[in-house]
């Protein structure tokens, strides 16, 4: 019905050898490999060199150089990963080229089934089987076209009272993506999870202020002045968004996606 001739799926296996299963038109071949069976194995492409596209549950330490390596061989993907990513660099470029987006699944808590054994943290046990759960993931796709997300209008109006200004650079703190206010023609900061709704229409993403170790603005990684800010009682220089707490220090807020209203530009 999907048009698909064949299916080819690998295990990656710790210090053994990975495991193999192909599904076409002549049955199932179940085989061992002779690597470990890492995605980035010889032997791992040679096998999925003829595939189109690539879709799994990639170990997200990883998920960056997972994402570039098929994404370099030409492979269509669609992937797990947490909607965080978009604070990394790569991933980032990747967005910003339309090459990769979100899925239709975005910023949910997920449920995994863990052994039922020792040293494995659960959430709930259902019919004898455990379930652990992780929080803020979506779908990352290179497949088809992004999906349209409906317009966004908060009928939130701008007030200099409401919003901070970082204290080292020139943006609006916005605390939510409820609270983005529709009248404002400046730059925006707001939180990550704004990625999973975003209105291409409304907004236009400008890029990314965080703490990065080198500022590329016609990348879209912004940095502001390194300000000491004060966590835990240690002070660090940062470069993030950075705003004043109850006591008047510096404090650092987690990185924050810039956008700008299309419309009163």
């Amino acid at each position: 019905e999907w048009g698909i001739t064949k299916l080819v799926f690998t295990c990656y296996v710790p210090n053994g050898h990975g495991l193999c299963r192909i599904v076409d038109a002549d049955g199932v071949h179940d085989f061992e490999l002779e690597g470990e069976g890492s995605y980035d194995s010889e032997e791992v492409s040679n096998l999925l060199e003829d595939v189109d596209i690539i879709t799994t549950n990639p170990p997200f330490s990883l998920f960056k150089e997972f994402v570039n390596h098929f994404i370099g061989l030409g492979k269509e993907i669609h992937v797990l990963g947490t909607q965080l990513s978009i604070y990394v660099k790569e991933i980032y470029t990747l967005y910003r080229q339309k090459k990769l987006w979100l899925g239709y699944t975005r910023n949910k808590t997920m449920m995994f089934e863990v052994p039922n054994e020792e040293g494995y943290t659960y959430k709930k046990e259902v019919d004898g089987k455990r379930y652990g759960s992780v929080a803020g993931i979506s779908w990352w796709s290179s497949l088809g076209k992004e999906p349209e997300m409906p317009t966004i209008d908060t009928k939130v109006q701008y007030s200099p009272d409401e919003y901070e200004i970082y204290e080292n650079f020139d943006a609006i703190h916005v605390p939510a993506v409820s609270k983005i206010p529709m009248d404002y023609d400046g730059l925006m900061g707001v939180p990550g999870t704004y990625i999973g709704v975003h209105d291409d229409k409304t907004f236009e993403v400008v890029g990314i202020l965080n703490g990065y170790g080198k500022c590329e603005p016609e990348k879209g990684f912004y940095c502001g002045e390194k300000l000491p800010t004060v966590n835990n009682g240690k002070v660090t220089m940062f470069s993030g968004p950075v705003l004043k707490d109850e006591n008047g220090d510096f404090k650092a807020i987690f990185g924050r996606i810039l956008i700008k209203n299309r419309k009163l530009t």
